[in-house]
């Protein structure tokens, strides 16, 4: 099983662009939404462990960052920009956002950006390699991050 990410961009083809450059590196895009508010609703839904969205759009990026970040604290975001928006990106930062991607994309910036929050996802037979919990009990990896997400109160 590999990572979810969710893209939020008001312009499709910048969507289409992003799922193609996750999609060959193994992460699954699971939501695609082209508002913020939509974002927030689709967040609540699909709890997706890395959210990719542009600060620009018809209602604020940066909104919905904030929507976000309160309804899940340790919700993951980076945010997409054009150039010249330093101050948008520092404001978005400041309100939770982890990190930023300048448009346009460059594909190894967007990978870095991407395994920097959430990592490399597993290879086909690999995702239920085992980790060792706080207790020292042994789970595999797709159970440790189902019990997180139940433990946050997110499924």
């Amino acid at each position: 099983m590999g990572y979810n990410v969710m893209l939020v961009d008001d312009a499709a083809f910048m969507r289409f662009v992003l799922e193609r450059i996750l999609r060959e590196n193994r992460y699954t895009v699971i939501a695609e939404a082209s508002s913020g508010k939509e974002a927030f609703n689709h967040y609540k839904v699909y709890h997706p462990d890395l959210v990719i969205m542009d600060i620009t759009m018809y209602d604020s990026g940066i909104d919905a960052v904030k929507q976000i970040i309160e309804y899940d604290p340790d919700a993951k975001i980076l945010m997409c920009s054009a150039m010249g928006q330093a101050a948008v990106i520092r404001e978005a930062v400041a309100n939770g956002a982890k990190d930023f991607l300048v448009k346009p994309l460059e594909k190894e910036r967007v990978i870095e950006a991407v395994v920097k929050q959430i990592g490399i996802p597993p290879k086909p037979g690999e995702d239920t390699q085992d980790e060792e919990d706080d207790g020292g009990t042994k789970r595999s990896a797709l159970e440790t991050r189902l019990r997180y997400r139940l433990e946050k109160g997110l499924d």
